[in-house]
């Protein structure tokens, strides 16, 4: 029995107990459960175990687990005791096979060349890891916790999120050294049915990823590469698996659009979860901390029987009156709630549309974070970012070149790269705000050598003058009250017989941490576990409450430990405070990019991403933080200093920039000319005016800095008046229109047969596309091409006119490959057999269920075809004007702006007639399987009957704007002999009775209790109605 108890902050408490079998397999919302909690700790079982939310006030009285801290404390003290009694010598605590990493005998340097050696590092250990698995030996590499944040589904979509997800899942790295944690700051269901959704496709995408080692391990990147995917892949199954595995993401990708759909028509109740009680994240701004572990070492296996990784759905508390602090207030949650599930030493935190692209990642951090000289004071491994969808052009300046490709190689050569806010592996001991141990010093240094930082000889006896000011000013030497890395490498310090000065230890590292026992002992473990005496009960109770939003009251996260608050770019911060208390960071640039996003589509999105930027370095730069006079007396180097001035003073190049734009207009209104008048002295000085502007653009190109001004002002603003800014969330989803440049033409009977002009509309990706032809027999329907550009085959649905569609064919040099049947309807099927005659050997497909004239190859619901390189075709099966009638559902590279040819079960504002079925299969159809597509999807169907649709849908609707319009619009349309097809789902869900039959107004104005009555009553309205 697994036993819950949950609180809702300061209401009711909810009690169950029921049996692991009685979790549902889409896992119950409410139950906040473990399945493995670490594996050093994965003896402790959870049967029996209960667990409890906290209230938000975060305060607790003292518990019976507070000696966990007394006891983790002093046996490390103890052990520190005993080597200086012995007169131990100072050794590594393992070496560097014992870590699972090849020692380079310290040929790895603070150079930037030297940095740009992980790959080879990473083959290194690679291989010395292949050694300990042929063995049969347990991998030495340590455990990492990853990070992943998401706010908004409706502006981060869900399936951008989900594709992070599984690349992290499929990893190379081994299963229980790697956990996933997803906060969800917004408390959507949206976010965490689609997480529920993601696990159950991770037991078949992780499998796949690892039996084929493809790259990269993000599915929808996967399938959208535009390369020869059987080279290299002698596995006679590879094809195989690789079409089923696509046609089980296409069903995926449907679920969660599916769940998309049904998220935006909140219900006035709230949400609610399958045992029928409301959902704890209804109120965004007030619901407690929740907590679910869906996949894990006793969380299910994959496919094949193998362990996954942890994945772990986190949404903190949120409380009125409390400040949260946004992305770095859930950042810092999520590093004390992974220190209490899991503990890895080293962290990954990655924005929800940064997926992995090289699997082998995280081993290339290893190869710097778990050297055995250099490791030790490494604060984190900083990847550049790269982006996806950028044009060729870059015509927003995306990739940020000259950041990444220059200035950080810099900062790489003086004590390491600041952190971009994405892509980076941290040090868990650094974010602790820990300093790094003191190298020791064997010869003497020059004067160059102390201008870049110099360094400071070991033992607390030699730290005199800035080391004594630094710890006291920036640091409390109390904290603890040994040195972690002192202890390690046993260093001379106070004694601590004391048990006085025990317990004042053990209470100043609660005020510094937090009242947690469990936490505050974890954050003594360099190498990440578990204090012995820490049961599963205790570390399900102190997850919870470590997520609460008043722990963080008078401790110091936010100030000296975690994500730094007060700017909007806290990632500058972090990274500062870092390299100001002496760590160094180190900027890896593999040769296949560890990371990729989304880059902004448009120029709003990408000004305020721009502004955002500019303003949180403002903030900084005019906040006790300023890198101009902060931390002086610390460890942090001259250069490094001048280079993050460098980087927090740059939005005020925009006022010399808005003072050169408009001096031209001042001097022409003033009649005044800066320029003096012609003479050989002038002449000169213009001449080097002329060279600097040039050398100026040539080195910038472009002015990029047009957002940079609006920060200045509003981060003066925000220092010196108070006045708040909006953080605004980037948008993730990608303007699929816009990039696609894939072409349209249907067979409309409007059109003159003896037209062959090609009228265009944008469809699908660059390559595949829909091209226009003329209609050949009136009032027979409408048929329509799909041509891959890039090769040039071609499918064609429904073609009632075989001889006019390969003379279309030939016009537009398309290969015809097959035909898409809908239904067997014989102004569909009709032209079946003669296309058979005319194309020797070309295939037709049709519905299972239906009797297709000619069909050649039978497909059922989820059944998907390949077109070309990049057309993806996915059959839908939608019954009830016939028994086996098929939609197919078309998407082209990336999924580029989707189509759905729905013959005559879907038409504009209404549907076909129930020949063969019933209204609850028209109601599956429409409302169910076609509603679920994403919302641009258009609409492509057999005939154009808009207008008297439209004028039908006015009767049982007559105030619908939304019909209004259309049918105002229909009626221009067609006077100007154009086509009013193709339709969008989205227009269809507003204006279409037979898709809106959910309406309470249209129940009550049929007098219908159920949308199937409904639509049975508006079906039967239609068949009457002679409008």
């Amino acid at each position: 029995m697994l036993g819950w108890h949950l609180t809702h902050g300061k209401g009711k408490e909810v009690e169950h107990s029921v049996s692991d079998k009685e979790v549902p397999p889409n896992l119950n919302t409410r139950l906040i459960s473990i399945q493995e909690v670490s594996g050093e700790s994965s003896a402790a079982s959870l049967e029996g175990q209960s667990v409890s939310s906290t209230i938000s006030s975060g305060k607790r009285l003292p518990s019976p687990s507070r000696r966990i801290v007394d006891v983790a404390w002093k046996e490390r003290v103890d052990v520190w005791k005993m080597k200086q009694e012995n007169g131990f010598s100072p050794v590594r605590s393992q070496s560097a096979s014992e870590r699972g990493v090849y020692d380079f005998n310290a040929t790895i340097n603070d150079s930037v060349d030297e940095a740009l050696l992980s790959p080879s590092g990473s083959l290194l250990t690679e291989k010395h890891t292949s050694i300990d698995y042929l063995l049969g030996e347990p991998s030495q590499l340590a455990a990492v916790d990853i990070f992943v944040s998401t706010v908004d589904p409706l502006k981060e979509p869900p399936l951008v999120t989900a594709n992070t997800v599984l690349s992290i899942m499929a990893v190379d790295y081994p299963v229980d050294k790697v956990s996933c944690y997803v906060s969800d700051d917004g408390a959507a269901m949206l976010s965490f049915e689609s997480l529920a959704e993601t696990s159950e496709f991770a037991r078949k995408w992780v499998p796949f990823c690892k039996k084929y080692s493809i790259e990269p391990r993000a599915p929808e990147w996967y399938f959208a590469l535009k390369v020869d995917y059987l080279k290299d892949k002698v596995h006679p199954s590879f094809v195989k698996d690789r079409r089923a595995m696509k046609r089980e993401y296409a069903r995926f990708k449907i679920r969660i659009n599916a769940l998309v759909s049904k998220a935006e028509k909140v219900p006035g109740e709230g949400w609610v979860v399958q045992d029928g009680t409301p959902w704890p994240g209804n109120n965004t701004r007030d619901h407690p901390g929740m907590i679910q572990v869906f996949l894990g070492q006793n969380g299910g296996l994959d496919a094949e029987g193998n362990e996954l990784p942890r994945l772990v759905y986190v949404s903190r508390e949120n409380r009125p009156g409390f400040l949260h602090h946004k992305k770095a207030g859930a950042m810092n949650a999520l590093v004390r709630v992974s220190a209490v599930l899991t503990n890895g030493p080293f962290l990954l935190n990655l924005d929800c549309d940064h997926y992995i692209n090289n699997s082998k990642a995280l081993r290339e951090a290893m190869c710097f974070l778990m050297d055995p000289d250099l490791g030790k004071q490494v604060c984190y491994v900083q990847f550049p970012q790269r982006f996806d969808g950028i044009d060729k052009n870059d015509r927003y300046a995306n990739r940020n070149t000259i950041f990444f490709e220059i200035n950080l190689r810099g900062f790489d050569g003086i004590q390491g790269p600041v952190y971009v806010g994405t892509g980076c592996v941290f040090n868990r001991t650094a974010l602790y705000g820990y300093e790094p141990p003191v190298k020791p010093k064997h010869k003497r240094e020059s004067v160059l050598s102390r201008l870049y930082g110099g360094s400071r000889k070991k033992g607390s006896k030699s730290k005199k003058g800035p080391d004594k000011k630094k710890s006291s000013k920036n640091s409390d030497s109390t904290i603890p009250v040994v040195n972690i890395g002192d202890i390690e490498e046993g260093v001379e310090a106070p004694a601590l017989d004391d048990d006085k000065t025990l317990l004042m230890s053990q209470i100043r590292l609660e005020q510094r941490f937090g009242q947690s026992d469990i936490f505050v002992a974890s954050t003594l473990m360099e190498h990440g576990g578990f204090p012995l005496y820490a049961t599963p009960e205790n570390l399900l109770k102190e997850a919870i409450h470590v997520i609460s939003c008043g722990y963080e009251d008078t401790t110091e996260w936010g100030t000296e430990i975690g994500w730094i608050y007060g700017s909007v770019t806290e990632d500058i911060l972090i990274g500062f405070k870092m390299h100001a208390r002496g760590w160094r960071s180190i900027y890896c640039m593999p040769k296949l990019p560890a990371f990729k996003g989304s880059a902004p589509i448009n120029l709003s999105d990408r000004l305020n991403q721009v502004l955002r930027w500019a303003l949180g370095s403002i903030e900084i730069l005019f906040s006790r933080h300023c890198p101009i006079w902060y931390g002086y007396g610390g460890r942090l180097k001259f250069l490094e200093r001048f280079a993050y001035v460098n980087t927090t003073i740059y939005p005020i190049t925009s006022i010399p920039l808005l003072m050169y734009c408009t001096l031209p207009a001042v001097c022409l209104f003033t009649n005044q000319f800066i320029i003096p008048e012609i003479s050989n002295l002038a002449s000169i000085w213009f001449l080097s005016l002329f060279l600097s502007i040039f050398a100026t653009g040539v080195l910038e190109m472009r002015w990029s800095g047009v957002a940079h001004l609006f920060a200045v002002v509003q981060g003066l603003l925000k220092v010196l008046a108070g006045i708040d800014t909006n953080f605004t969330v980037t948008s993730k989803a990608s303007d699929r229109r816009r990039l696609g440049r894939a072409l349209l033409d249907q067979m409309d009977d409007a059109f003159d047969p003896a037209d062959d002009s090609a009228d265009y509309k944008p469809f699908g990706s660059g390559c595949g596309y829909l091209l226009r032809a003329q209609q050949w027999v009136s009032d027979l329907g409408t048929s329509f091409w799909i041509i891959d550009e890039s090769t040039g085959d071609s499918a064609v649905v429904d073609p009632v006119d075989p001889e006019k569609v390969i003379q279309s064919a030939e016009q537009h040099s398309a290969n015809i490959k097959f035909v898409l049947t809908t239904h067997h309807h014989w102004d569909h099927a009709g032209g079946n057999e003669k296309m058979k005659q005319l194309v020797p050997g070309i295939k037709v497909y049709g519905g299972s269920l239906d009797k297709v004239k000619g069909c050649t190859d039978a497909v059922d619901n989820g059944d998907t075809l390949s077109l070309g390189h990049d057309v993806n075709i996915l059959a839908l099966h939608t019954p009830c004007h016939t028994k086996g009638h098929i939609s197919y559902y078309v998407t082209g590279k990336d999924g580029e702006t989707p189509a759905v040819f729905t013959g005559d079960t879907l038409f504009v504002a209404g549907c076909g007639k129930f020949f063969e079925g019933t209204a609850e299969q028209m109601h599956q159809s429409l409302c169910v399987t076609l509603a679920s597509l994403p919302k641009p999807t258009q609409v492509y169907c057999g005939h154009e009957y808009t207008v008297k649709n439209l004028e039908f849908a006015l009767t049982v609707e007559p105030n619908n704007e939304k019909i209004q319009q259309k049918l105002s619009w229909a009626r221009q349309q067609r006077q100007a002999n154009l086509p009013t097809i193709p339709s969008t789902l989205e227009e269809e869900l507003e204006t279409n009775p037979f898709m809106r039959v959910n309406n309470p107004e249209i129940q009550e104005k049929l007098g219908c209790k159920s949308p199937i009555d409904t639509l049975r009553e508006i079906r039967n309205k239609k068949d009457q109605w002679r409008g």
